[in-house]
């Protein structure tokens, strides 16, 4: 009887499992479609969304400029574009939207320390210990399993790299998620500190920002610990 039940049990486990991977993958892509109607139009939106607030100034001033850079979910570009006149490194963009990119690819030309990737935050298209930097700015919030970037992120960083993540904190305002889209209305900061750390970051410092419609976004600085 007892096998039956066990039996029973492993089917149920294995129906929501598949459940779970197939509603994920209906999220991606919806996210796909989003960016690809929103691209020519983003920073605008982001304008509307975060109002005067310069979030890219806040970011550079957190990085340590002492190698590589890679923007994960860099979107069209714009923080890459503020970074190439600040460092003779390799700065590497990933997006997993192509109309994303093109608009980068535009706003890039001519900038021979730029490198654009089409690739997924939880997949990578990078080595490991390839950059000494990682930004992950405003994207975690479109992310259907949002420790699986982390956990990328992590591998991707040599030891001693510094991981700066920004994203809203948890809101209700569903206009702003409208706009923004993503399958998350933020996060609560000690929900992502307990990701952060349960990932193996050293977290440094979380900085909280209000910003136009009565949001507030949070700024994690963490490093990858030296072996």
């Amino acid at each position: 009887m007892a096998l039956a039940d066990n039996s029973v049990e492993i089917e149920e486990i294995n129906r929501d499992l598949l459940k779970a991977g197939e509603m994920i993958k209906i999220r991606q892509t919806m996210t796909r479609r989003f960016f690809k109607t929103v691209a020519p139009h983003w920073d605008q939106i982001k304008k509307q969304v975060l109002g005067n607030f310069d979030l890219n100034s806040i970011i550079l001033k957190k990085i340590s400029f002492q190698g590589g850079i890679s923007d994960l979910g860099c979107g069209t570009g714009e923080l890459i574009e503020q970074l190439s006149g600040r460092t003779p490194f390799k700065l590497i963009g990933i997006d997993s939207s192509p109309e994303m990119l093109e608009q980068a690819r535009a706003r890039l030309l001519g900038k021979t320390n730029t490198e654009l990737r089409l690739g997924e935050l939880e997949y990578l298209p990078m080595k490991n210990r390839e950059i000494h930097t990682a930004v992950m700015n405003m994207v975690l919030h479109h992310i259907s399993q949002p420790e699986l970037p982390l956990l990328e992120a992590f591998r991707i960083l040599e030891p001693g790299g510094r991981f700066i993540l920004s994203d809203f904190d948890l809101h209700d305002q569903t206009r702003i998620r409208e706009l923004m889209g993503g399958s998350w209305s933020g996060f609560e900061k000690e929900k992502i500190k307990t990701w952060l750390v349960e990932t193996g970051f050293k977290l440094h410092h979380i900085d909280s920002f209000p910003v136009n419609q009565g949001l507030t976004i949070n700024i994690f600085t963490a490093e990858k610990p030296k072996a």
